[in-house]
C-alpha cells in the first residue's frame, strides 16, 4: 500500500526544506550580512537616541526643520572634538605605543628583583608563583591595552568612508519615524498587535532614558577623569579618562575595569602620581553615584543589584565587553516581558 501525500503536506515539506537551506546560507554569509547591515544597525541607534529631542523641537516647528538643527548642532560638537581634542588623543596613543617596550622591561626588570628578593628570604614556592602571576598578569593586561588601542585606530580609519552613509540613514530613519511605526506595527497578527505595541511602549519609555542618561553620565566622567588625571600629572591622562568613561556605561564592574590602565601607567611614574589618581578616580565614581547618576537617570532602571550584576556576569561570560555593555538592557526588556507575562495569566496588578 503506498503512502499518500497531500499536496499541503509537501509544500509544508518543501517550505521546510526552504528555509534549513536558507538559514545555513545566511550563517555562511553572515560575515558580509554583518557587514552589510552595521551601518543600518548603527543609524538606528543614532535616530533612537535623537527621535526624543527631535519630537520636542517638532512642537514648535516642522520636524525636517527640528533634524536639521539636531545634525547641525551634532555637527558643531564633532568639529569642535576634532579641532581641539582628537589631535591630542591621538598623539597620546602613539605616546603609549612608543613607551610600552620600555614599561614592559621594567615590568621585567621588578619580576626578577622580586624573585631574587623572595629566594633569598625562603618565602614558600606557592607564594612566589602567586606574586609574579600577577606581574604577568599585569604585563599582559597592557600589552592587551594598546594594541586593542592600535587596532581601534585603524579600525576607525578603515570604517570611517563606510560610515559617512550613517548619517544619511539615521535621517531617513528620523524623517520617516511614523511609516517605520506603521509598517512594524502591520507586520504583527491583529490579534496580538495590541499586546505587543503594549510591551513595545513600555520598553521604549525604560530604555529610551536609561541609553540617552547612561550616555551623558558616561560623558561627564570622562571629561571629569579626563581633567582631573591630567591636573594630577599622570601621562596621557585624556585617553584613560575617556577609557574610565566609556567602561563607566558598564555597571559595577565597568569603572574598575576601566581604572586599571591609569593606575598601572600612575604606578609606572610614582607612588605619589598613584595615589592621586587613584583618589581622582574615587572622587569621581562618588559623584557620580551619589549626585550625576541620580539627577540624570533616576530609578529608571529599577532592578536590585544583584540581578544586574548577575546578568554583567552572564553576559561578560559569554559574549566579553560587548555582553556586558547590553547586560541591563537585556535585564529591562526581560523585566517588562515578565511582567506583561504575569499580568496577562494573573490580570493586572494595581498600582
Amino acid at each position: 500500500m503506498g503512502i499518500k501525500v497531500e499536496k499541503r503536506h509537501l509544500w509544508l515539506i518543501l517550505l521546510a526544506l526552504a528555509g534549513i537551506v536558507a538559514v545555513l546560507l545566511l550563517f555562511n554569509l553572515r560575515a558580509k550580512l554583518l557587514a552589510i547591515l552595521r551601518p543600518f544597525f548603527i543609524a538606528f541607534l543614532v535616530a533612537y537616541i535623537l527621535n526624543p529631542t527631535v519630537n520636542k523641537l517638532q512642537l514648535k516647528m516642522p520636524r525636517i526643520v527640528a533634524i536639521m538643527l539636531v545634525y547641525i548642532f551634532i555637527l558643531i560638537l564633532i568639529l569642535l572634538f576634532i579641532s581641539f581634542f582628537l589631535p591630542k588623543i591621538i598623539s597620546e596613543m602613539m605616546g603609549i605605543i612608543d613607551i610600552l617596550p620600555g614599561y614592559i622591561q621594567e615590568l621585567q626588570d621588578t619580576a626578577s628583583k622580586m624573585q631574587y628578593a623572595m629566594d633569598g628570604a625562603g618565602i614558600p614556592q606557592s607564594i612566589k608563583e602567586a606574586l609574579l602571576s600577577i606581574g604577568d598578569d599585569m604585563e599582559e593586561t597592557i600589552k592587551g591595552i594598546v594594541h586593542n588601542m592600535g587596532r581601534s585606530v585603524i579600525g576607525i580609519l578603515s570604517v570611517s568612508i563606510s560610515l559617512i552613509i550613517v548619517p544619511v540613514i539615521a535621517f531617513y530613519f528620523l524623517k520617516d519615524a511614523d511609516y517605520f511605526k506603521n509598517a512594524s506595527a502591520q507586520l504583527i497578527p491583529i490579534r496580538a498587535r495590541e499586546n505587543v505595541l503594549s510591551i513595545a511602549r513600555d520598553i521604549n519609555r525604560v530604555l529610551n532614558r536609561f541609553i540617552r542618561g547612561q550616555l551623558l553620565v558616561a560623558a561627564i566622567v570622562g571629561l571629569l577623569s579626563s581633567i582631573g588625571l591630567t591636573i594630577v600629572g599622570v601621562d596621557y591622562g585624556i585617553i584613560f579618562g575617556l577609557l574610565l568613561g566609556l567602561f563607566d556605561i558598564i555597571p559595577y564592574f565597568g569603572p574598575i575595569i576601566g581604572s586599571i590602565p591609569a593606575l598601572i601607567f600612575a604606578l609606572m611614574e610614582s607612588r605619589t602620581i598613584f595615589f592621586l589618581a587613584l583618589l581622582v578616580i574615587v572622587i569621581v565614581q562618588q559623584l557620580e553615584s551619589s549626585i550625576i547618576t541620580p539627577k540624570i537617570i533616576g530609578d529608571s532602571v529599577g532592578l536590585h543589584p544583584v540581578y544586574v550584576i548577575l546578568f554583567l556576569l552572564i553576559g561578560g561570560s559569554f559574549f566579553g565587553i560587548l555582553g556586558m555593555l547590553l547586560a541591563v538592557p537585556t535585564a529591562l526588556i526581560l523585566r517588562i516581558l515578565f511582567s506583561h507575562i504575569v499580568d496577562a495569566i494573573t490580570g493586572p496588578t494595581t498600582k
